[in-house]
């Protein structure tokens, strides 16, 4: 099961380093989505990195934050020294916003703790 969990976040890694393909962060991206949609913390760090970065084409701290807020609720140590470093950048609405949009991107099971 565990395997099948992570497929997605594998692809996701593949695409962003180029590991037999070419480089694709926005492909990566979608791949990390998929896996953040089934609860694996580090797929949501690795979207908040290509968000923060804008590695796949453009920025969005907002979004970065939210991926960041949500890894950082499932345990992933890294997500949350990113998130308190970019949340710092940001206004008060905007880290709101990126609260808000957390509980959007991970099953509801571990963000309500």
């Amino acid at each position: 099961f565990r395997r099948v969990l992570f497929r997605s976040y594998y692809l996701g890694q593949i695409h962003a380093g180029g590991e037999g393909v070419p480089a694709e962060p926005q492909r990566a991206l979608h791949y990390y989505r998929l896996a953040a949609r089934r609860g694996v913390g580090e797929a949501m760090a690795a979207a908040g990195e290509i968000l923060k970065t804008g590695a796949a084409g453009h920025t969005d701290p907002i979004g970065a934050l939210a991926f960041y807020h949500a890894a950082a609720k499932y345990g992933v140590k890294a997500a949350a020294k990113q998130m308190h470093a970019l949340a710092a950048d940001l206004s008060p609405d905007e880290r709101a916003l990126a609260e808000k949009t957390a509980l959007d991107l991970a099953p509801a099971d571990r963000l309500d703790q």
